[in-house]
């Protein structure tokens, strides 16, 4: 009966709704002719301009059209055709100009029919209180496949062609209700990949152009899809493997609805995997990093981003864009890169490239973060609290949909399942997994060894090449290096530049480097070419390994390096060196550990004031220290020793008594005093020789070497001051007195003797 009285009313509209499609058709082509004579008007460049920019309007317009208002290519079956003449026997064209007529007709014969609805012909046969077609929600409802949610049974939904022919059957002589969003939350059948695709693109541009439908249903939509999962996809998700997406409406197209192929198409499907993945469990989508790459199973698959679109998914707001950190944390624990097998390596290589990068490029991020400057820093954290408060403001009037959340708060996601509580370094990552491909001569089980136990491909071995005892050393693969990975990553990594110096240490007998030092000089330049750690020189330098020419190892600083002028002091060890020289290179290196040019000033000086018991040995000495305290032409004090001369303590220097020297003693018979050659400190005596005239001792010139200028460079004063001078000359005067009643006293005493 209600069925009746709606068919009644319907039939009651008149013929108003036709006069109103003429007056609508008659404005559509006045706009239409209005706009064509715009055109025309219009430059060459400006109408490239605009047809370029309706080619795209007609694009997205037509991928709208496609979604919203899907077309029913398939024609009618002879059975669909019969049925539309059925239904359209039942609704007659609207004629009765009068409401309460055809009310009163209805009633009249709603006493004939029974109080069930009259059937429809669906897309799986004839049923009673199917559904229409709505906004395209029935293409995701083909009626062939089981509803994802249990016990909810399938969705009857009538063919688009069929209701477009007999609409008037469908909406009020049967009461059809559409399609909702209720129905697709409990009666939505598992899709195919494709499918799931369109349904996303779908639910974007329903939820735009009805937002308060779609408010209540985005999140729940969310948990409820249901698709095919991919028979290859394992757990960690090798993203490689996921095939493409089909045009959009190529499953549209291609799909067979008959009625009587719909048997068939279900036998089948259910011979597929049952196997099938929800968006719930999705989290993030690539755009960062290349398709090839595996990815974990909160990443959508690249098969359904391409399909989706990345704009979409920025507009849908269901996933976030997968942070760099998260993906190198998950992919460093892929088999790729800890099961150093032979066919990853094309990959493995890539995964590499792709960190090393990263890498760089947080390198350079964090150089610019130190190099900002303090100001600057609080200015931009109080901007960025204004710009915080103006957008809560701004956020506060907006009416904010759970399916499609603002824009910006969507592709930067707060956190990743992957990623963890605190920043880890990449070497820590990977130091332990074998994940660095080598090159080697010798057969190995594994394609890939870990970064401690490389060496750069760069790296100088030869000087181990015939170590005996079998010892290999693998370099980095040269591949790693042409596809791009730098070294400075590879030694982050820990892949070493040289050999350890403890293995140095270790096998100097085995290297034959015990009494020969010079290929370990050779390999210890090459290595710091490279650049040597601070740990390492350090080793170098307190360590006991270098060989001296009276035997033994010792210390770098302990040793001097190999000169004919040092072999004048026994107490000097000098460097085995069974070469004729040292190259620049080589000497700088040695310098650079410790290994001395000169002796220490002050045992060099005590050496000649306690052991030198020679002349000419002393003399030898003297001039070699002189050499070394030469003053420079500007007068500043140079020279190896200068400053550690300067800064002797007095007490130290009065005791080095280093300088030979001359004194006339006044007091003796002879006319002109008599000399007497002694050695003093610098601080004792004087090089002016009137000095000697008041018996203070002068440095001898006639023995030292005149261009030396040796009283100059030990500071040794020209003559004594006036107290000094005063003093000496009141103690010879004393002392003459002396002498004097002495010899008065002997002559006497002589005198009495004779008598």
């Amino acid at each position: 009966p209600k069925s009746v009285l709606g068919f009644a009313k319907f039939m009651a509209q008149g013929a108003q709704d036709a006069v109103k499609d003429v007056a609508k058709l008659s404005t559509d082509m006045a706009k239409e002719a209005s706009n064509l004579t715009k055109e025309m008007s219009f430059e060459i460049s400006t109408k490239l301009s605009t047809i370029s920019s309706k080619i795209t309007t007609l694009v997205v317009t037509e991928e709208v059209e496609s979604l919203l208002t899907p077309l029913d290519l398939r024609p009618l079956c002879e059975e669909e055709w019969q049925a539309v003449a059925l239904m359209q026997s039942f609704s007659p064209q609207q004629s009765t100009p009068e409401v309460s007529v055809g009310m009163q007709l209805a009633e009249g014969f709603s006493a004939c029919y029974p109080k069930i609805l009259p059937p429809v012909l669906t897309s799986v046969g004839i049923s009673r209180g199917g559904k229409l077609p709505y906004v395209g929600m029935e293409q995701f409802f083909d009626g062939t496949k089981p509803s994802s949610a249990s016990g909810s049974g399938r969705v009857r939904v009538v063919r688009y062609g069929l209701y477009k022919m007999a609409k008037e059957y469908h909406e009020v002589v049967c009461q059809c209700r559409k399609l909702t969003t209720q129905d697709m939350l409990t009666s939505l059948p598992v899709l195919e990949r494709d499918d799931a695709a369109r349904f996303v693109r779908w639910w974007v541009l329903y939820s735009t152009k009805f937002p308060d439908n779609a408010e209540l249903t985005g999140r729940s939509l969310k948990e409820t899809v249901q698709f095919r999962a991919l028979p290859d996809v394992k757990n960690q998700g090798n993203g490689n493997r996921r095939p493409s997406l089909t045009h959009p409406q190529s499953s549209s197209k291609n799909k067979k609805e008959h009625i009587s192929s719909s048997s068939s198409e279900a036998t089948s499907s259910k011979n597929q995997s049952t196997r099938f993945e929800t968006f719930h469990s999705i989290r993030y989508y690539n755009t960062i990093l290349d398709s090839t790459f595996p990815m974990p199973t909160t990443v959508l698959a690249h098969d359904l981003l391409q399909g989706i679109g990345v704009s979409t998914l920025e507009t849908l707001g269901w996933f976030q864009p997968i942070e760099m950190h998260a993906w190198r944390n998950f992919i460093v624990n892929h088999a790729c890169m800890t099961h150093s097998r032979i066919e990853d390596e094309k990959l493995r290589i890539a995964v590499l490239k792709t960190l090393c990068r990263e890498w760089k490029a947080r390198k350079i991020q964090t150089a610019k973060l130190v190099k900002k400057p303090e100001v600057t820093n609080r200015r931009s954290v109080s901007a960025g609290n204004k710009s915080t408060t103006n957008s809560d403001k701004k956020s506060s009037g907006k009416k904010n949909s759970p399916s499609a959340p603002d824009k910006k708060s969507s592709t930067t996601p707060t956190t990743t399942t992957t990623a963890p509580t605190k920043s880890v370094s990449i070497k820590d990552l990977l130091s332990n997994k074998r994940c660095i491909p080598f090159d080697s001569s010798e057969p190995s089980q594994f394609a890939a060894e870990t970064p401690t136990s490389l060496y750069l491909n760069s790296a100088y071995l030869d000087a181990f090449a015939n170590l005996p005892g079998g010892t290999q050393f693998k370099k980095v693969s040269q591949s790693v290096t042409s596809a791009g990975v730098t070294d400075d990553f590879l030694i982050e990594l820990g892949v070493r530049r040289y050999v350890a110096i403890e293995f140095l240490f270790a096998n100097l007998d085995r290297l034959s480097w015990s009494d020969d030092p010079k290929p370990m000089i050779d390999y210890l330049v090459q290595a710091d070419s490279i650049g040597l750690t601070p740990t390492d020189l350090a080793k170098l330098k307190v360590s006991e390994y270098l060989p001296a020419e009276n035997g033994g190892q010792f210390r770098p600083s302990e040793l001097h390096l190999a000169n004919g002028e040092l072999r004048l002091f026994p107490f000097c060890k000098l460097l085995q060196w069974p070469h004729a020289s040292h190259t620049a290179s080589q000497g700088a290196f040695l310098i650079k550990i410790g290994v001395r040019t000169h002796p220490r000033l002050l045992p060099l000086l005590q050496y000649i004031s306690n052991d030198v018991t020679d002349q000419e040995t002393r003399l030898r000495s003297l001039s070699y220290v002189a050499r070394n305290l030469e003053r420079q032409p500007t007068g500043v004090c140079g020279g190896v020793y200068a400053s550690e001369y300067a800064n002797l303590r007095p007490s130290m220097l009065k005791s080095l008594k280093i300088l030979p020297c001359q004194t006339r003693n006044m007091l003796s018979v002879h006319p002109s005093g008599t000399l007497m050659d002694e050695v003093r400190s610098p601080q004792h005596c004087y090089s002016n020789l009137s000095c000697m005239a008041m018996g203070f001792p002068v440095v001898n010139h006639d023995i030292l070497d005149a261009s030396a200028n040796i009283p100059a460079l030990f500071r040794v004063k020209a003559e004594p001051d006036a107290d000094l001078v005063l003093s000496q000359l009141l103690y010879l005067v004393a002392r003459a007195k002396e002498k004097l009643s002495l010899n008065a006293t002997l002559t006497t005493q002589q005198k009495k003797n004779l008598h």
